[in-house]
């Protein structure tokens, strides 16, 4: 091919007759020595003939030009489309990765359009939920060859895209006040949702966490005999030893995305779409959960099994332990009570707690306030819903209820949300990790009750959709009483001009005016009781790890 001293002139079938070479697999390298010159090159061309070990010159290196292709034909869920990769490159030579998917016109929001196509290989895959629309989706490939920097096409891939979402009418302070909805569509989308809320061990600062598999727990309304917890790695460890490490149990609650409206017929609507955002609603942010009530171990606030729930503290205090644990360790908040019941509305098409999830430990309060936490753990690993019997301190049977992983919701002892407070006339509504009695408020909102101390059923809530302006909130703050245990939103509110604090779910001499949707607001900032507790939350992301290295 050429001397040490002298160079071959190249031309395009030169190189490609070179290219061929260290393609096929019966010549190597010790076949092709010398100097070689072409006036243009491409990246790959200049890489292909070095790697021939050749001493190459050029006038001018030029980047390589590839193109892909795919089909115009419509795609749906489950079906692919082949990229075919021409110009100057070879698809072995290239990574090829999505980096963007933007919707040209249709229904189907952006993000979720790029978690719905995969790439293997040169084949496009598309994988949707159902149908919902038609649209067209620009893919931006991006390509990485091993002799140069990367570049970037797009695919117009067309796609029909239809989701079965589910719609839930509320009850109103009209007619009716229906506790089972009037509801229509399927419940594709809440149950993808459900399976997102997984349970996770964190280590006692927050900064790790590992996904449960599974979870033992036996004893009686005085403590566990037994229990064990088995991680998504099948390590196993005991509910004791974790606890006496100051590890927290806690329920992931991924984004949820819902909307509301009305219409003439059925009043104010829910849509929610779970963890997908498709009609420009409202968006619940993530947020890890504490799977029970909280317990105040030497100062630090818990969630953990086998433990007497915390009362008697202020809102303050119970704040300021649970930030002891860790900078992100906080009070869950009002927004995180309200997401809990736009899950419940449209997970059960109904509002009657008591009904659709299960009777609680609502009898004597003396007799269930001590009743250890964790014997929905079993069941809370698999993210169901309903009750797990045990008994009282008495031997009577019982209920303790298990709310998609989260134990306790509306039985036994109220608890403290932080991100909400009021002055008798206007409600101040904040969602960051802090307690004060003068916390500036993101929004705000119009009380529409009197002072009321005494229980009164809910009829309706507040919602927040507001037709003339088309803002959008998803608030449970009862804009109308006197209803009844089975009629509107089933569940109790207290209510006081001169209160300032919301506490959640009812405590036991309530009966069924406990509940998810109970609610009080009747408590001054001091206000404490013996039947009023917490419950965890964590503002941050932990880094997910196996269960022996969260041992470890």
């Amino acid at each position: 091919m050429g001397s040490t001293t002298d160079r071959l002139i190249l031309t395009q079938q030169n190189v490609d007759t070179l290219i061929q070479v260290y393609y096929d697999t019966g010549l190597t390298t010790k076949n092709v020595t010398g100097y070689v010159h072409k006036d243009t090159l491409t990246n790959r061309e200049y890489y292909l003939l070095t790697q021939l070990g050749l001493n190459v010159t050029y006038n001018e290196l030029v980047a390589d030009t590839w193109s892909l292709t795919a089909s115009s034909a419509t795609i749906r869920s489950g079906e692919t489309v082949t990229i075919g990769v021409s110009g100057s490159v070879l698809l072995s030579e290239l990574t090829l990765s999505i980096e963007s998917c933007s919707v040209e016109y249709g229904t189907i929001p952006q993000a979720t359009a790029l978690q719905c196509f995969a790439l293997n290989g040169n084949v496009l895959s598309f994988t949707g939920i159902n149908d919902y629309g038609n649209f067209v989706a620009g893919v931006t490939i991006k390509a990485t060859p091993v002799w140069g920097a990367a570049d970037a096409k797009t695919v117009a891939v067309k796609g029909n895209y239809i989701v079965n979402y589910h719609k839930v009418w509320l009850p109103s302070d009209s007619t009716g006040f229906s506790a089972s909805l009037f509801n229509e569509g399927a419940s594709d989308l809440i149950d993808d949702y459900i399976s997102r809320c997984k349970c996770y061990v964190f280590n006692s600062n927050g900064t790790k966490k590992a996904e449960i598999k599974s979870a033992t727990f036996v004893g009686d309304y005085s403590g566990m005999t037994s229990g064990t917890v088995t991680f998504a790695d099948d390590t196993v460890a005991n509910i004791g030893i974790l606890n006496d490490a100051g590890c927290n149990f806690m329920v992931l609650r991924p984004e949820m995305n819902i909307s509301v409206g009305s219409d003439m017929v059925h009043g104010v609507y829910l849509i929610n779409t779970g963890a997908y955002n498709m009609f420009n609603g409202i968006t619940f942010p993530k947020k890890y959960i504490g799977m029970f009530k909280a317990f105040n171990q030497s100062g630090i606030l818990k969630s953990q099994p086998n433990r007497i729930p915390t009362g008697g503290q202020t809102i303050a205090a119970f704040q300021n332990q649970a930030m002891a644990g860790g900078a992100n360790y906080g009070l869950w908040n009002y927004t995180d009570w309200c997401k809990e019941n736009a899950l419940h509305i449209s997970a059960k098409n109904g509002t009657n707690y008591e009904q659709t999830v299960g009777t609680g430990r609502i009898n004597n309060y003396n007799y269930v306030r001590n009743i250890v936490t964790g014997f929905t753990l079993s069941e809370a690993a698999k993210y169901r819903c309903g009750t797990v019997a045990t008994v009282d301190s008495q031997g009577n049977a019982v209920n303790c209820l298990n709310f998609y992983g989260i134990e306790g919701l509306g039985e036994q002892i109220w608890e403290f949300v932080i991100g909400f407070r009021h002055d008798g006339a206007t409600a101040y509504i904040w969602d960051d990790n802090n307690w004060g009695e003068a916390h500036a408020a993101d929004r705000t909102f119009a009380i529409q009750l009197t002072s009321r101390i005494q229980n009164s059923y809910i009829k309706s809530v507040r919602v927040g959709y507001d037709a003339t302006t088309n803002t959008q909130y998803f608030d449970m703050f009862p804009t109308a009483v006197n209803g009844t245990a089975t009629t509107g939103f089933c569940d109790g509110h207290w209510f006081a001009n001169t209160g300032r604090l919301l506490f959640v779910g009812g405590d036991a001499p309530d009966g069924s005016a406990c509940g998810l949707s109970a609610s009080s607001a009747a408590y001054a900032f001091s206000g404490s009781s013996a039947g009023i507790g917490g419950r965890l939350a964590f503002y941050g992301e932990p880094e997910t790890v196996s269960g022996s290295e969260l041992l470890a």
